[in-house]
């Protein structure tokens, strides 16, 4: 494990789906890496609500689920900043936490 790795600790397997995680579970994101996608907390990710909330948010606007993380989603101390819009969009599409 190395900074920025999630760890899902107390969890089920649904062996009907491989890699679907079922029941209690604590998800923990190690380091000083980026935030999980799900910003807007509703469970599902990555889902394209998320980057809007986020936009939304990071202008001032409300977030739909009134449930959303911090602004500073690669954890760098600096929010708000525009590197935190490239992060989340890096780590959406797959890349690294910049």
């Amino acid at each position: 494990m190395v900074n920025g790795d999630v760890v899902v600790i107390g969890s089920e397997r649904d062996s009907n789906a491989p890699g679907n995680i079922q029941g209690s579970a604590w998800v923990f994101n190690l380091g000083d890496g980026c935030d999980l996608t799900d910003f807007n907390g509703d469970g599902l990710y990555p889902d394209t609500a998320d980057i809007d909330d986020f936009l939304s948010v990071f202008s001032g606007g409300p977030c739909s689920t009134n449930d959303c993380g911090d602004l500073d989603f690669n954890n760098d101390g600096l929010f708000p900043d525009t590197l935190d819009i490239d992060s989340l969009l890096s780590v959406f599409s797959g890349g690294a936490c910049l």
